[in-house]
């Protein structure tokens, strides 16, 4: 007799419950695995490797793994895309973002994508794996062949907060900085404290000092985090309207994050040289063009071709990029006349020179006292000029907004210290520029030099 689907889901679930497993498979996996003609899964892995070593025979850099179970199913897939290693070798491995896709082929598979920026500002997906479990053997697998194929050290590495792939992270790359997504982690909050506060004005104010929390890079905010994320606490349990069982659940949750603040909130993680990625934004939005050719209806073969035709048009975009912007650091864009910014731009890319000039831009915008010491050595104090609009470098404005280093006029602390090599703000161990307080610095000490 046929067993329809959803018989075979809800028994599989029911006996994980009974043996105390972890439910990691949905619905739509199990019609993947029992609905998918067995000789149409032969043939597309029979092509896939053909197509493979083709590829390889061609180019040795393209490297791949398959992994098949003893039926001869495929369960893992890894596989680098043109041009991967050269970005990756470039990058020094500088930072990855890892993130998985469900619903892209008829069989069930998780896409995931490793991808990196490049010295011209430009997203890349490098290489690429299908894994059928979404555990810690099938994440460390991929991040395995990872680590084996490009061998460039990790330096930081980040992910969506999935339990899973923060074992593998620490099994595979035990001494690579391992960050957390801004932004799943707020969806992660919205979802358990925003049922808390029925009175939405007490929502917001909440949703402020999160955002406080998780976006003020300043250094000096470390020493005072414990007493903030406290007081956050303390407005829930004085303002939220649900019952104390449930607030005190979602209180022990709250209170994971703060055992992982070094992994999330800006006053951390803007230590580490990340180039301005906070989250796995560059990965979803590559997800998003992915998502135009992939569905449960292809196969394997048919999404691996068409991420490398995507990988070819993203070099040939990083390549006009780079281009664009050396045009226009020659035909007048270069936006800065401050002597010390002019002759920084003459070690840097095109996009870089874009940076420092929408920094330097910024510092008729600051006020600066002296806060100790004297002469080059001084360290000074400072702060914004009110909420007065921002001075745009021309063909800068898009990477410079009405915010002080990604925190609004609104969230800003008060002021930050700096000197002509450093700043308590950290963007400069961020990006690896000087940021518009160093910059003002300079022009209160008349540094030209």
């Amino acid at each position: 007799a046929r067993v329809k689907v959803t018989d075979i889901y809800h028994a599989l679930v029911e006996r994980c419950m009974k043996e105390n497993i972890q439910v990691t498979f949905r619905i739509d996996d199990i019609k993947n695995k029992y609905c998918a003609n067995p000789l149409d899964k032969i043939l597309d892995c029979t092509n896939l490797a053909k197509h493979l070593r083709e590829r390889l025979e061609s180019n040795t850099d393209l490297e791949y793994e398959l992994y098949l179970d003893h039926d001869g199913n495929l369960q893992q897939f890894f596989f680098i895309l043109e041009g991967g290693k050269e970005i990756w070798k470039r990058c020094k491995g500088a930072v990855l973002m890892y993130d998985t896709k469900h619903g892209t082929n008829r069989y069930g598979l998780k896409l995931g994508n490793f991808v990196t920026i490049d010295e011209n500002g430009k997203t890349h997906v490098i290489a690429s794996s299908f894994v059928l479990n979404e555990d810690v053997e099938s994440f460390s697998w991929a991040f395995k062949c990872f680590a084996d194929v490009f061998q460039v050290f990790l330096v930081v590495f980040f992910t969506d907060g999935d339990t899973s792939m923060a074992q593998a992270t620490t099994t595979i790359w035990p001494t690579s900085v391992h960050l957390l997504c801004n932004f799943h982690m707020w969806k992660n909050v919205y979802q358990h404290m925003s049922p808390l506060f029925s009175d939405r004005t007490h929502w917001k104010v909440f949703t402020d000092m999160w955002w406080r929390l998780c976006k003020n890079s300043d250094i000096g905010e470390r020493a005072h985090f414990c007493d903030k994320f406290n007081a956050m606490v303390a407005f829930t349990r004085q303002h939220s309207t649900a019952s104390k069982e449930k607030v005190d659940m979602q209180i022990q949750w709250l209170d994971t994050l703060a055992s992982r603040k070094h992994k999330w909130a800006a006053c951390f993680t803007w230590e580490h040289r990340t180039y301005g990625i906070h989250s796995t934004q560059r990965a979803e939005a590559m997800h998003s063009a992915i998502a135009v050719f992939c569905s449960k209806q292809h196969t394997i073969l048919e999404i691996v071709k068409r991420l490398e035709q995507m990988a070819e048009e993203q070099a040939l975009k990083s390549e006009l990029l780079a281009l664009d912007s050396i045009m226009g650091s020659t035909i007048g864009r270069q936006g800065s006349v401050f002597p010390v910014a002019l002759r920084m731009t003459q070690n840097l890319s095109g996009f870089a020179t874009l940076l420092l000039n929408a920094q330097a831009a910024q510092l008729i915008a600051y006020n600066c006292t002296i806060h100790d010491g004297d002469g080059v050595l001084a360290r000074f104090h400072v702060t914004r000029i009110g909420t007065q609009q921002e001075v745009h470098a021309l063909g800068t404005a898009d990477r410079t907004r009405l915010a002080d280093h990604g925190i609004s006029c609104d969230h800003q602390i008060q002021g930050h210290i700096a000197t002509i090599t450093t700043c308590t703000c950290q963007f400069s161990k961020c990006w690896g520029i000087p940021c518009r307080h160093m910059f003002r610095v300079m022009m209160q000490l008349g540094n030209s030099s």
